[in-house]
């Protein structure tokens, strides 16, 4: 249609828009039937334990946990998602060390689970009175809460063991 009628600019920018339009449309609908064909994960639908805790950085990065904590606090509120944190321990500038949270809603996990890492921040922090830009660090874990029930010793063994082996295998990620 463009090669047809190349002097008139009004039809050759409409095509154009048109163009813009459907591409973005094409590119929107190939990742919604790219994210249909990935296999979905039973875990999906569970509630989930959020682990934080400081990394490098020192008090800074205690600020920064507190931080992400508050803030998946904040985001689990705005999606109607239930928030209760677990455990916290306190940094000497009242930021957090570590802490932990259960979050339950729908389809919590599924949400989230790729959250899971070492997030950094680089800014000027409250604890710098120069004015520098520090790097801080935090660890970051969506673990899916367990619907197993555990009978024995073995069992606890087992499962306490896999969750172990999850951590340091977190750790050497790092």
């Amino acid at each position: 249609m463009m090669a047809e009628c190349p002097e008139d600019k009004d039809m050759l920018d409409m095509a154009n828009e048109e163009l813009i339009r459907v591409m973005e449309e094409e590119k929107r609908l190939q990742n919604l039937l790219l994210k249909s064909l990935l296999p979905k994960d039973d875990a999906d639908e569970r509630d989930h334990i959020l682990e934080v805790g400081e990394g490098t950085g020192g008090e800074e990065a205690s600020l920064f946990a507190m931080d992400i904590f508050k803030m998946h606090e904040r985001f689990s509120q705005k999606n109607g998602w239930k928030f209760e944190a677990v455990d916290i321990m306190e940094s000497d500038l009242k930021g957090y060390k570590e802490a932990s949270a259960t979050i339950s809603g729908v389809d919590v996990f599924g949400k989230l689970k790729f959250e899971s890492g070492i997030h950094r921040v680089q800014r000027v922090p409250v604890t710098e009175k120069s004015g520098c830009v520090h790097m801080s660090a935090v660890s970051f874990a969506i673990l899916p809460q367990a619907d197993e029930m555990l009978n024995s010793v073995n069992d606890i063994q087992k499962y306490v063991i896999r969750k172990i082996l999850k951590i340091h295998h977190l750790r050497v990620l790092c």
